[in-house]
């Protein structure tokens, strides 16, 4: 794993549940940083924080709700 990709498990979040950090790198080691990150996914190590979820008509509103910082978390844009 490139130094860019590498991981950093932070354990302050209450309840026992850890943050983890990862940065894709913009150099040859995507592909390796890639696999790992779906990999994290895959297995449930890695749990996004999902905020909204909207459909893709309705993008001005997330992008508001991202300038307005009224959500922690992802917004995922619907087809």
């Amino acid at each position: 794993m490139s130094t860019v990709g590498k991981l950093l498990w932070w354990s302050l979040r209450p309840g026992g549940r850890r943050w983890t950090f990862y940065g894709l790198s913009q150099n040859k080691n995507f592909d390796e940083d890639l696999t790992t990150l779906l990999e994290l996914l895959r297995t449930g190590e890695l749990r996004p924080e999902v905020a909204a979820r909207l459909p893709l008509s309705e993008a001005a509103k997330a992008l508001q709700m991202l300038i307005d910082r009224t959500v922690v978390g992802k917004i995922i844009l619907l087809p």
